[in-house]
């Protein structure tokens, strides 16, 4: 089923946040239109509290560009994090484990063979 578009609206972007949605666009080979779209798709998405703690960092021209890359930072490591346990976890469906016979007396070593 073809998605619906809704009515095109235009807006005013600030010059600096203008400059970035371009340069998004041109490194990404994406339209304006679709870098905006994408940018609201996943801010509406979060929670309001850290929309509003994104934000305030943002508008921190000292410290906000650290913020916002060390949150972004501890994101991403969680969700690699998390990749990796799934990944280990299908991994280990596949494993057979065998019995170390280094950890094991003589008699057992002779048993098992």
């Amino acid at each position: 089923m073809a998605e619906m578009r809704e009515k095109a609206f235009s807006t005013t972007l600030p010059s600096d946040v203008g400059v970035r949605v371009k340069m998004i666009a041109q490194i990404e080979n994406r339209s304006y239109a679709n870098v905006i779209e994408n940018a609201v798709k996943v801010f509406t998405l979060f929670p309001k509290e850290l929309g509003d703690h994104l934000i305030s960092a943002a508008a921190d021209t000292a410290q906000g560009g650290k913020r916002l890359k060390d949150v972004a930072r501890a994101i991403l490591y969680q969700e690699a994090t998390q990749r990796l346990d799934e990944a280990a976890e299908a991994a280990a469906k596949h494993m057979k484990i065998e019995p170390d016979l280094q950890d094991d007396d003589d008699a057992a070593v002779v048993e098992y063979r």
